[in-house]
């Protein structure tokens, strides 16, 4: 069958045409990587590190095997006790509730706004005695209300931990001055996964943190719990970020900004440019970093939509499906406090093609698409 000529095929996310863009460059730094023969840690490992956190403004970053890990490894460095609870938002990605499970603790899931962010209204309702930790997930690149987290940590002696792994290069106002997604709570949290804004080419993560000894102590569990080798001080895991995805990632630091700039012109394209009553597309938002972007569609029409658009050579994907309280793997292991938007979204989510490689062209063709023949 001959293919029509008129119809554009758009993914998700061009990791290919991606690579094309700075390929000379992340090919130099492979290259550097091979030659010194050292693959896991060493000084492209360390150059990262330093180079991330002179852009976060942060006094340290600690590299890590993925975005779980760096949850995970979080929360063992808080000295934790099983059934201590961490309220987290009962809409997104399971990790933070999967990392909490897998360490004895017990996640509240607080129902999310109309932003897909975690309703703060709802968060002082949700503490008790046992309360260890607030736990916010920038969804979709757009950072939570961490003025008012933090201010409801500081009043119940909380910790927070930034799940900041759709937000890199975010930004947060606090008191008036802004701040980078991941370094406002007691410990950031980072994922580098391909797809990431700050992606390597494989899996990657990071923390950020600006308490000396909480960086010493997640140091040691990341190396199973060692400073010097082969001793072991306290019980760790095994997580390292390897040198090759590192000379990605540093290579693609340099142009985050100028991408999550990208990003936003195709948000505010799609957000002045789509009118059409089936669907409701998001108000654009300057501080966004649109990691997505999140259309509305209405339960009985998704499936159609979806499935209209593939024909016209335009993917769509639904993030997410379940609402967390949902997921059967947090069955009896999570206390619900509230999920009735949670719910909602997950069932009218649609996510539209975003990358920051996209062409004028292929946005207008996804907007007249929606326009004309949805």
């Amino acid at each position: 069958m001959t293919k029509d000529p008129h119809i554009m095929h758009i993914p998700m996310n061009d990791l290919k045409r991606e690579y094309a863009l700075l390929q000379n460059e992340i090919d130099d730094g492979l290259s550097d990587v091979l030659r010194s023969g050292r693959y896991i840690g060493g000084d492209m490992v360390e150059g990262f590190e330093k180079s991330w956190a002179d852009y976060l403004r942060a006094p340290y970053v600690i590299s890590c095997a993925n975005g779980t890990d760096a949850l995970l490894i979080a929360l063992m460095a808080l000295s934790l006790e099983p059934g201590d609870e961490v309220i987290m938002p009962s809409y997104g990605y399971i990790a933070a509730a999967e990392s909490a499970v897998l360490l004895g603790l017990k996640p509240v899931l607080v129902d999310v706004g109309v932003d897909y962010n975690i309703d703060v209204s709802l968060i002082e309702d949700a503490i008790t005695d046992r309360t260890k930790v607030i736990l916010p997930i920038h969804l979709f690149g757009l950072c939570a209300d961490m003025q008012t987290i933090m201010a409801i940590a500081k009043k119940h002696q909380l910790y927070v931990i930034e799940d900041a792994a759709q937000a890199s290069g975010g930004v947060v106002t606090i008191d008036g001055k802004p701040r980078k997604a991941g370094t406002v709570g007691t410990i950031g949290c980072f994922s580098h996964f391909p797809t990431k804004n700050l992606g390597c080419f494989g899996d990657g993560g990071s923390i950020c943190c600006s308490d000396d000894d909480l960086v010493a102590k997640m140091k040691r569990i990341k190396r199973h719990g060692q400073t010097t080798k082969y001793i072991h001080e306290e019980l760790g895991i095994n997580s390292r970020l390897d040198a090759i995805q590192a000379a990605i990632l540093k290579v693609k630091l340099v142009y985050l900004d100028q991408h999550n700039d990208r990003r936003r012109k195709v948000a505010k394209i799609y957000t002045d440019t789509i009118n059409n009553e089936k669907l409701k597309v998001p108000d654009f938002i300057e501080d966004h970093t649109y990691h997505q972007y999140a259309i509305r569609v209405s339960v009985k029409e998704r499936s159609a939509v979806k499935d209209l658009l593939q024909q016209n050579g335009i993917a769509t994907t639904t993030y997410y499906p379940k609402a967390i309280s949902d997921q059967e793997a947090m069955s009896d292991k999570a206390i619900v406090h509230s999920d009735t938007r949670s719910k909602e979204l997950a069932l009218s989510n649609l996510c539209l093609p975003m990358s920051p490689t996209m062409t004028d062209e292929e946005i207008t063709y996804i907007c007249d698409v929606i326009n004309d023949k949805l």
